[in-house]
C-alpha cells in the first residue's frame, strides 16, 4: 500500500495548487486515508460505506414506490442515487425505529444502471453525506437539482476513485485511459473527466496551470 501524510501533503500529490481542484483532492485523500486505502489501490466505496455505517438500498428493492415515480426514474436514466442523513431518516419515517445499529445515513442506488456507474454513484453519495449536503427531492415530475453541490460531490468522489498522482504517473508511463479505467474499476468517461478537469496535459508537457 502507498503511504501518504495528508497533514503535510507533498506538492506532487496535489493538482493546480490554489484552485478548487486542489481542495477537492485534499478531501479525497482524507477519504482514502479514512478507509485505509493506498493511492494506487482500487478503492471500494461499499467498504467505506460499511465503515461509516451508511446503509445501501437498491432502487429495485424499494417497496411501495409509486409506479409513476418508478417509471420516471427508469425511463429518463437521469437519476442515479440519493443520500439521506440519519436525522432525516427519522423525520421522514423512512426508518421508524432507532436501534443500536441505526445507520448514520441511507444511500439509495439506481441498480438498473451499469455496475461502473453504480460504483461512481455510491462514491458520490458518500461524499454528499460526508459534506453535509441536503438531499434532492424526486417525484413524478422529476427531481430537484443543485448543480453546485452535485458538482462538488461528484468531483471529490471521482478524485477518491482516481487520485491525481497515480493518474498522472500512469499517463506519463503511456498507459491508455482504458487501461487506467480497468485498474481503478471505473468507466472511461470518469477517466476522461479527471484528465479534463485536472488539465493533465499541462503536467505531461511540464507547464501546469493554476487557472480555474
Amino acid at each position: 500500500m502507498s503511504h501518504y501524510d495528508t497533514a503535510s501533503l507533498a506538492s506532487d500529490l496535489l493538482p493546480r495548487v490554489g484552485t478548487r481542484w486542489c481542495d477537492y483532492e485534499k478531501k479525497a485523500l482524507e477519504i482514502r486515508k479514512m478507509a485505509g486505502s493506498g493511492l494506487n489501490e482500487r478503492f471500494e466505496p461499499a467498504t467505506l460505506a460499511k465503515i461509516l455505517n451508511y446503509h445501501i438500498l437498491r432502487f429495485t428493492a424499494i417497496d411501495g414506490l409509486p409506479e409513476s415515480v418508478r417509471m420516471t426514474i427508469v425511463a429518463n436514466d437521469q437519476w442515479s442515487g440519493a443520500a439521506i442523513p440519519s436525522d432525516q431518516l427519522l423525520a421522514s419515517q423512512v426508518i421508524s425505529d432507532q436501534s443500536s445499529d441505526f445507520p448514520a445515513g441511507l444511500i439509495i442506488i439506481n441498480d438498473t444502471q451499469s455496475p461502473l456507474r453504480q460504483r461512481a454513484t455510491l462514491m458520490e453519495e458518500i461524499c454528499h453525506l460526508l459534506l453535509g449536503h441536503q438531499p434532492s427531492l424526486i417525484d413524478s415530475k422529476g427531481r430537484t437539482y443543485d448543480r453546485a453541490i452535485e458538482d462538488e460531490a461528484y468531483a471529490i468522489g471521482a478524485a477518491t476513485l482516481v487520485p491525481f498522482k497515480p493518474l498522472r504517473e500512469m499517463l506519463q508511463a503511456r498507459r491508455s485511459p482504458n487501461e487506467i479505467a480497468r485498474h481503478f474499476d471505473v468507466s472511461r468517461q470518469l477517466i476522461n473527466y479527471r484528465i479534463k478537469v485536472l488539465r493533465i496535459e499541462e503536467y505531461l508537457s511540464g507547464t501546469p496551470s493554476i487557472r480555474g
